[in-house]
């Protein structure tokens, strides 16, 4: 079970809206809970069991934003592959190739995601 919830992940602004085109999501917060543990897996094997389940306030924070952190980058890429599949042929006047704007806010969360893990993992001496 994720320190995150499907609440925290719908306070970045993704709402059921932006996948209306998977008609397989029927309960939105149960599609976000299932990214968010499956990412916490993810999380803990980039942690120690000793940060992870830390009871520092500070480190379960963070714990937490670098789950939330994965989620959204997992949902962007989703929605850029909905936007993708939903394109039609590429107009020669764009010059933005359709799901790219969304494949950047994904890659801009995992490297947020990258800077937490780093800061609580820091390099030994």
């Amino acid at each position: 079970m994720s320190k995150a919830s499907a609440n925290d992940v719908k306070k970045l602004g993704f709402s059921h809206l932006m996948f209306n085109a998977i008609s397989e999501i029927v309960d939105f917060d149960l599609y976000l809970q299932e990214i968010l543990d499956e990412n916490a897996g993810e999380v803990k094997a980039k942690l120690t069991v000793a940060v992870y389940d830390s009871a520092d306030p500070d480190i379960q924070l963070d714990v937490k934003r670098t789950e939330k952190y994965l989620a959204a980058a997992e949902l962007w890429e989703r929605r850029a592959n909905i936007v993708q599949s939903m394109a039609l042929p590429e107009d020669p006047e764009s010059t933005i190739p359709a799901g790219q704007s969304e494949q950047a806010r994904a890659d801009a969360y995992k490297t947020r995601a990258q800077e937490v893990i780093d800061r609580l993992n820091p390099p030994a001496p």
